[in-house]
């Protein structure tokens, strides 16, 4: 990939992405919408070399989990959540999860 994939920094921001469950594609998108937001798919897909298919489809599945915004309308362009709020968002859910697992012994 890209420029995300350079520095040892950013790969290691890319494995603790991973570790609450993006994908390669999906960390890259949205590290990408941090250095620069917003963006456009084509946007992303040119700085990363990927192909605007698999962009978009990180980025459908990063709105889902709540990482991604879209911006604005024609062309849809995406802006990132900040990263203290999106991991306070996994966080909370990771405690209802465990709070419900929990219930269930």
């Amino acid at each position: 990939m890209g420029a995300a994939g350079n520095s040892v920094r950013e790969e290691d921001a890319m494995s603790r992405l991973a570790a609450v469950g993006f994908t390669k594609y999906e960390a890259f998108a949205y590290l990408m919408l941090l250095e620069e937001h917003p963006a456009t798919v084509y946007e992303i897909s040119k700085r990363g070399a990927l192909t605007k298919g698999d962009v978009c489809t990180a980025l459908t599945s990063v709105v889902q989990k709540g990482a991604v915004q879209p911006a604005n309308d024609a062309p849809v362009r995406y802006a990132p959540v900040e990263p203290q709020a999106l991991f306070g968002s996994i966080a909370r859910r990771m405690a209802s999860v465990r709070g419900e697992l929990a219930s269930m012994a």
